[in-house]
């Protein structure tokens, strides 16, 4: 899989390589990997709610016609009630670095299944190795829901293993705590007033060269369970 964020059905271990692309099977969607500035909205802790299970939504019959990726993406033309004039003035557009919207590397269209659309910057290319970014969450929350039906986490609310004590107050936050950010570690991301936060610290500051050995060296703001706080840190 050269140009995929997918999750290896059979090991349940996330792949990455190159460049991310989101997919929407009943549509278009223009998916720029943008070195945009980070938001400084401020934002209100919230109290957790408890987890609850739910039944498992039975998945739909795959459609016939709907392109499914194997090795690659299938390929093939643009909708042809695509205004092509237009297209072409916003994907330009888009890949005119500005101080607005950052750089623009990699533009890919995914209609039905298929691959109609590709277009990267001087330097990059299908092979690019790129950040993630947040798309690693939901990447993270797939290989863990298949390593609970494997057996191979027999319980979210117990603690996975971490770099903390066992004496450690940090080191009984659970599965569950983790992936709905209700950890309590001290960490500042989305309520931060500036792009000088803890997760720039973590990413390109003090923790550049050993992001888990900085996130982990946070003390416990909060009771682990019970404050919702957006973490780039925790999952």
């Amino acid at each position: 899989m050269q140009r995929l964020a997918v999750l290896d059905r059979d090991r349940a271990k996330p792949v990455v390589k190159a460049a991310w692309r989101i997919v929407v099977s009943a549509g278009l969607l223009l998916a720029g990997v943008a070195a945009a500035p980070m938001a400084s909205a401020q934002a209100t802790p919230v109290a957790a709610a408890p987890a609850t299970a739910s039944a498992r939504v039975p998945l739909r019959t795959h459609p016939d016609g709907l392109e499914w990726p194997t090795a690659d993406w299938q390929t093939g033309p643009l909708a042809a009630d695509v205004d092509a004039t237009g297209f072409a003035a916003v994907v330009e557009a888009g890949f005119q670095a500005s101080a607005n919207i950052g750089q623009t590397r990699a533009l890919l269209v995914i209609h039905r299944g298929r691959l109609v659309y590709e277009r990267y910057a001087d330097g990059f290319g299908p092979n690019t190795r790129q950040v993630s970014w947040s798309v690693a969450k939901s990447i993270t929350h797939a290989a863990l829901g298949r390593a609970v039906e494997r057996g191979e986490i027999k319980d979210i609310n117990t603690a996975p293993p971490g770099p903390w004590a066992q004496t450690d107050a940090r080191a009984a936050i659970s599965w569950d705590q983790w992936m709905q950010m209700v950890d309590g570690l001290s960490y500042v991301e989305i309520g931060a007033k500036s792009i000088v936060n803890d997760a720039s610290r973590m990413m390109f500051g003090q923790g550049r060269r050993n992001a888990v050995g900085w996130f982990s060296g946070q003390p416990l703001a909060e009771t682990p369970g019970q404050v919702w706080n957006y973490s780039t840190g925790g999952v």
